[in-house]
């Protein structure tokens, strides 16, 4: 199996809710800035993690997303360039960084931090992305972001579920969502992750932006926007 977005390829038990209602149709929920986490942890993760993983000041929209098997971190950005056109990066880190920050700030394990995240082995993929793809993702990101303002809440609780956590940016503000443990493996999940596992595939072998692979995303993303209920 590609190691790139392993993590997106865990099966997650299909859940549902008591009343049935929505829930094929629930992606993201409002979350904190600072991934979820809050104090020191949250503060960490924004000093540490972010400058690791997400490395372009004229970003746009980013995905991050944790994995405890395997234990590995994955990102996706998308930023501008001084010539305004507008490119894509996949990142990889193993073991991942996130388990790394939260052993040593949430658990308290002796260790230095930082010589630990240095050691980390992080990969690191860039394509120039065609304006129509570009364009649909802006839409997309902004159409998914921030989502419910409260997770909904499944009838049991399943531990180690992947996290994903996506950013949109505009101007000086920035929307952030994480999908909820009731929205894994719903058709609306599986679709949001074609569109990423596409994202991932073409960065990772270093597509041309005229590259015919790019032509069914757009409408790929189009659709997945229809199903959010805001084509």
């Amino acid at each position: 199996m590609n190691r790139s977005f392993r993590l997106l390829s865990v099966v997650v038990s299909c859940l549902v809710w008591a009343n049935g209602c929505f829930a094929d149709e629930v992606l993201f929920h409002k979350e904190s800035r600072n991934y979820g986490q809050e104090g020191l942890l949250g503060k960490v993760f924004r000093r540490e993690f972010e400058t690791r993983m997400f490395t372009h000041p004229t970003w746009r929209q980013r995905l991050y997303g944790a994995s405890h098997d395997p234990d590995v971190n994955e990102t996706l950005e998308v930023y501008a360039r001084p010539d305004h056109s507008i490119w894509l990066s996949h990142r990889y880190a193993s073991p991942s960084l996130s388990t790394i920050i939260w052993s040593r700030i949430y658990i308290g394990e002796k260790f230095d931090l930082k010589k630990r995240l240095d050691a980390v082995h992080i990969t690191d993929h860039e394509i120039a992305l065609p304006p129509e793809v570009a364009k649909e993702l802006e839409l997309l990101w902004r159409t998914m972001l921030p989502g419910l303002a409260e997770a909904p809440k499944p009838p049991v609780l399943y531990m180690h579920t992947p996290i994903l956590i996506a950013f949109a940016r505009e101007n000086n503000s920035v929307e952030t969502g994480s999908i909820p443990i009731a929205a894994y493996d719903t058709p609306i999940y599986r679709d949001f992750l074609a569109v990423v596992k596409d994202l991932k595939d073409l960065c990772d072998h270093g597509a041309n932006s005229t590259d015919p692979a790019f032509a069914p995303l757009p409408d790929k993303i189009r659709r997945l926007r229809a199903r959010l209920g805001k084509p």
